[in-house]
């Protein structure tokens, strides 16, 4: 499968193929001792975990985890994050943590945190001597942080503990980025997610709690609405439009229309049409035949095959006929002897045949 480009490029999807999480080996003689902050930006989607005072963070991965089959006599196995390569293979069984944009799922949510902390390097510490800063939904349940907060403190031993809303920490960390123009007491933030859309007003410096609006708009339905216009528009291709196909396009062959009026009259007068950079293509592979199997009728080995289940319907449908017209026969000859015996004869038969009558 994939995408070609009014230039002649060509591109493949990745078909949700993720790399394993790679394992930071700098931990005993970099961050160790030093009370660094482990940062978690705990999305609907995707996890980052870093270490303060770093600006990228050191992992990110898939929100999710998927329950395999092990070896023989190991039972079911738990894999988390990008350790799930092909999310396709195991869809069925993938879960998260979340009920929308809420952690309900606390098991789930233990296993990423023990992928997370092993990865960057703290699997051999007995408890974890760093704060944690950990992202929560705006207006979140108390009762949801709560067990949050029970989780950490009673499996993981941190220190402290603080929660924070990622919108609002972008907020802050943008409007100190921008010394020119000033501090911005009063703003809107816009916080389009995964699951759900935040409208959320700042006001003197302070979240506005009481009128933040949500939205249950996100990526993910916008994943969703893109792969059923494609399986309305290719009904032949249903199994090849996969969610994470669907998803790429909406990520990386999407663009967000600054200006919609002025979009739709572009559209409505045949411009937009000429701005179409990108054609998707779903080819169709055709079937490799072996020399090697094609006999002397010239037919191969699955035109042999289909030929002969043909033949062996053929005579199933005629071995069914012979059964019904010979049933069909003894139930007639079976209502002649009915009729005759209520009127006082007695008859007698031959071969199926009424010989004579008594």
């Amino acid at each position: 499968m994939s995408i070609l480009d009014s230039t002649g490029g060509l591109y493949q999807f990745s078909d949700g193929l993720a790399q394993p999480d790679p394992f930071c080996n700098d931990y005993e003689f970099k961050v160790k001792g030093t009370g660094a902050v482990i940062v978690i930006d705990n999305g609907s989607s995707q996890m980052r975990v870093g270490w303060s005072g770093e600006r990228d963070p050191r992992l990110k991965f898939r929100n999710c985890v998927a329950r395999t089959r092990g070896r023989k006599g190991e039972g079911d196995i738990m894999i988390a994050g990008n350790d799930i390569t092909n999310i396709e293979v195991v869809r069925s069984s993938v879960r998260t943590q979340f009920d929308h944009n809420i952690v309900t799922h606390y098991g789930c949510q233990e296993v990423l945190f023990d992928h997370a902390f092993s990865h960057l390097g703290l699997s051999q510490e007995q408890s974890l001597e760093h704060p944690i800063v950990i992202t929560e939904p705006v207006c979140n349940l108390n009762c949801c942080r709560a067990a949050m907060s029970e989780l950490l403190f009673e499996c993981y031993s941190v220190p402290s503990l603080a929660y924070g809303i990622d919108a609002l920490f972008s907020y802050q960390y943008n409007n100190a980025a921008t010394p020119n123009v000033g501090v911005i007491r009063n703003g809107l933030v816009i916080s389009s997610g995964y699951q759900a859309t935040h409208v959320l007003p700042v006001v003197d410096g302070k979240l506005d709690a009481q009128h933040c609006k949500r939205i249950d708009v996100g990526g993910a339905h916008c994943t969703y609405y893109m792969q059923r216009l494609m399986q309305l528009k290719q009904p032949h291709l249903q199994n090849s439009i996969t969610i994470s196909r669907a998803q790429e396009l909406v990520e990386h062959h999407t663009y967000m229309a600054l200006n919609y009026p002025e979009e739709l009259w572009k559209w409505s007068k045949g411009d937009g049409e000429a701005r179409i950079v990108q054609l998707h293509s779903f080819p169709q592979v055709a079937a490799v035949v072996n020399e090697r199997d094609v006999g002397e009728d010239g037919m191969s080995k699955e035109e042999r095959e289909k030929q002969r289940k043909r033949k062996a319907a053929e005579r199933l449908r005629e071995i069914n006929k012979r059964k019904k017209t010979e049933r069909v026969k003894e139930l007639h000859i079976h209502n002649i002897f009915y009729l005759l015996s209520c009127c006082g004869f007695c008859c007698f038969t031959v071969a199926g045949r009424v010989e004579r009558f008594v």
